[in-house]
């Protein structure tokens, strides 16, 4: 199997964590607070878990025999997912219909109970997602960014404070792949992008004159949850510049035209 970017056991950990974070926050969340909208069209935060609580159960992921090879880098992963997003959504909403606010938080807590395989498998492989074949850690990848993007959902609707959903080295991850996607879909070296922080990240990306020497040209700045935020879609870069979330700089400098990278 071709090498991953990311180490399998680290990314493996992060995601665990970050559902176990999820569970804990939503166990403790009032009846009426899952009837609250969230920032997706038509999705109340009980809609919200239960898609999110389907995301990361790992009860089927190592199933079958691994697939021959790859089909997906992070960012053609995402590009079938946004394809099947009607299906998705309507997958979900339909599971959430009826259930009690006890139901809804089962279903979170019960993935986060079938995780013990998971655990087991020591090295990477290849599994074959319902978007098609693509290495466990790299999958592994995709869960860690439903669980941050999610956690940032529910933060957002519900109340609970970002620090206290979002796992950090599930955000770490985060913001590294968003880089990278964001990379493999404007190559080039005229303009850095800087997360500062623990979570943080710098990369160079979009076509144009090659950086080399003393202030880049071109920087954009941003937080980590923002720049996840607009890798998601939750905030739009116009937005994020008036709400000086983001901080561009040079004439290159506006990633509009890229985002969002994911779903």
């Amino acid at each position: 199997m071709a090498r991953t970017i990311f180490e399998y056991g680290a990314v493996r950990d992060a995601m665990l964590a970050q559902r176990d974070r999820l569970a804990t926050a939503v166990g403790e969340l009032p009846d009426d607070a899952l009837d609250l909208p969230t920032r997706l069209p038509g999705w109340s935060v009980g809609v919200l878990v239960v898609h999110t609580a389907a995301a990361l159960d790992a009860a089927d992921w190592l199933a079958g025999e691994p697939p021959a090879r790859s089909e997906h880098t992070l960012l053609s992963y995402y590009t079938a997912v946004r394809a099947a997003a009607p299906q998705i959504a309507e997958r979900d909403e339909c599971a959430a219909h009826g259930l009690t606010p006890d139901e809804i938080r089962a279903a979170l807590a019960a993935s986060a109970g079938r995780a013990a395989a998971l655990r087991a498998q020591a090295t990477d492989r290849l599994i074959t997602s319902r978007r098609g074949a693509i290495a466990l850690s790299d999958f592994l990848v995709t869960r860690c960014i439903e669980g941050v993007v999610h956690a940032l959902d529910l933060s957002a609707a519900a109340g609970p404070p970002a620090e206290d959903v979002v796992e950090p080295a599930a955000l770490r991850v985060v913001v590294k792949a968003a880089g990278l996607m964001l990379q493999e879909r404007a190559p080039g070296r005229s303009v850095e992008v800087r997360v500062p922080g623990p979570a943080g990240a710098a990369v160079q990306c979009v076509e144009g004159p090659r950086h080399t020497r003393g202030t880049p040209g071109n920087v954009v700045e941003a937080d980590a949850p923002t720049f996840v935020e607009l890798a998601a879609g939750r905030l739009t870069w116009a937005a994020a510049v008036a709400a000086g979330r983001v901080r561009a700089s040079g004439e290159r400098a506006d990633l509009s035209a890229y985002l969002p990278l994911i779903g």
